[in-house]
């Protein structure tokens, strides 16, 4: 009745702070005893034992009851699991990018609307930046070269930017290639960044990238 009263197998805790399940009989009356295993089971530090055998001896008969050890044990691995969830989160950091999405293309009255949003992660402002883009058709073949005119980035900032194509269907067009950054200045921007840290992704069934 005690184990069953629970739903949590009893833990163990290892020194480097991982868990290992221990079963207990579906008679067993789950103790102190159930976390400090003597066995090959579970190893742990001399200090860890000590430190929470006093904690059990401090709290006398009340840890005895098993809904209370179970609440406990919860508790416990809660806390541990959080811990441990945290703990990646603050050591990885993403890298510094200049992320460029295709987001749509549109038929306009000239030819071909390219909305692109521009997202910049540089931690530095992109004071100019120009791409030159490739155009392919359905064909693969190559339809037009554009240079494009993002103006302006300012860091941390997102931007949309809209280029109207002119004699060209939205439809005809395959696969958008970025051959190159033909301008990335700014202060404290090295030469070829736009290129080297540069992110791509598409919202359209059109290709998009380097």
């Amino acid at each position: 009745m005690a184990g069953a009263g629970c739903g949590l197998s009893w833990l163990c805790l290892f020194r480097t702070g991982r868990f290992r399940t221990i079963i207990p009989d579906e008679q067993h009356r789950p103790t102190k005893y159930d976390i400090f295993s003597q066995d090959n089971s579970c190893e742990q530090s001399r200090f860890e034992i000590a430190f929470w055998k006093q904690w059990f001896a401090s709290r006398g008969d009340e840890m005895q009851h098993p809904m209370k050890t179970c609440r406990f044990l919860t508790a416990v691995l809660a806390f541990s699991l959080g811990a441990a969830g945290r703990a990646p989160a603050q050591e990885t950091g993403s890298a510094p990018a200049l992320n460029l999405e295709l987001n749509a293309l549109d038929t306009s009255d000239k030819g071909c609307r390219l909305t692109f949003v521009a997202a910049n992660q540089l931690n530095a402002q992109l004071d100019k930046v120009t791409f030159e883009m490739v155009l392919f058709n359905t064909e693969e073949r190559v339809e037009r070269l554009a240079l494009l005119d993002f103006k302006t980035l300012p860091a941390g900032k997102t931007k949309v930017r809209r280029f109207d194509l002119a004699n060209i269907a939205c439809d005809s067009i395959s696969r958008i290639l970025i051959n190159d950054a033909t301008e990335c200045a700014g202060e404290g921007v090295a030469e070829g960044t736009c290129i080297k840290q540069l992110k791509t992704s598409s919202k359209s069934s059109v290709r998009f990238g380097i």
